[in-house]
């Protein structure tokens, strides 16, 4: 099987682009695609539709996953357009991502004798009623039966063991689920998307982040995990231990029962910044081990 980045590299060659170009059709910068065209980076799931789109492909035929019938059919049309010099060229030295023509034709299957006559066989009317009405009801299991996103265990809320820049946003959206008797921290800012501090220089924000405990049961925090998503689509992490965050005007990182924690948070950059996830590991006044996250967008249009 051919690797994701040479698939990409040889079939924008076919279609005749420069990686400057695709970028611009994916909305990404030109040192992304050639990370991954190096394989040093590799797109997410939704970023290898839009390369697929753009590169007149499907998104197995990218990964080198199709079988040869599969990867002749789905390159069909631009062989047969002849695209530009380069793509004539790599279609002559052979590209990694189509199979090479047998050099010995298939062998026609044998016809039979004679067609063999088969019974009949007729399904009864309300059979795909019947289906239709078990599909129904699994789904309508699964739904109640299936933990949602943000009921998920705390012991499966560690910290990711991924890299960073596999993350998106919507991770953020699980946290510890909220328990009668059990501590339950909500993060919040006053103004989401943040906006971005009117300066001449990098790219600036600086906002307040607050940490209220809202479940009756003092909170502490033992670490506060940041993520920066930059526009260029990789992502940054940092890690700080609860006891060692200035708290402002607080000597420890325990949130009594009803109470808040003040995180201020200022980060300069010389490209713009999506947003910052946050994710809180605590525990409680029972002993509870909990998680909590949550996205916090930036803009890019100024305020005071």
């Amino acid at each position: 099987m051919t690797s994701l980045n040479e698939c990409l590299r040889q079939l924008r060659k076919q279609q005749g682009l420069t990686q400057e170009q695709l970028a611009q059709q994916v909305n990404v910068s030109r040192q992304t695609v050639s990370h991954w065209e190096n394989g040093r980076a590799s797109p997410d799931y939704a970023m290898l539709h839009l390369l697929a789109e753009a590169l007149d492909t499907s998104v197995t035929a990218l990964l080198g996953e199709e079988t040869p019938a599969e990867s002749e059919a789905g390159h069909a049309d631009s062989i047969g357009n002849g695209g530009t010099e380069g793509s004539n060229a790599d279609a002559a030295q052979g590209s990694p991502c189509e199979p090479q023509p047998s050099a010995e034709p298939w062998p026609s299957d044998p016809q039979p004798e004679a067609a063999e006559q088969l019974p009949q066989c007729t399904m009864p009317r309300w059979l795909p009623w019947v289906a239709a009405s078990v599909f129904l009801c699994l789904c309508l299991l699964a739904a109640f039966w299936l933990p949602s996103p943000r009921s998920i265990p705390a012991d499966q809320l560690s910290a990711p063991k991924a890299p960073a820049s596999t993350l998106t946003p919507a991770w953020f959206d699980s946290s510890s689920p909220r328990v009668e008797g059990q501590g339950w921290v909500d993060i919040v800012v006053y103004q989401s998307p943040v906006p971005r501090k009117e300066t001449t220089g990098p790219y600036q924000w600086a906002h307040s982040v607050f940490f209220r405990e809202e479940n009756g049961a003092a909170t502490t925090i033992d670490q506060l995990d940041l993520w920066y998503f930059f526009a260029d689509g990789h992502a940054r992490q940092e890690t700080h231990p609860g006891k060692e965050i200035d708290w402002k005007g607080y000597s420890n990182s325990t949130i009594r029962a009803g109470g808040s924690r003040e995180f201020i948070l200022s980060n300069a950059s010389s490209q713009p910044i999506l947003g910052v996830g946050f994710q809180l590991t605590c525990t409680d006044a029972n002993g509870q081990k909990l998680v909590f996250r949550k996205f916090i967008p930036y803009s890019m249009e100024t305020g005071t």
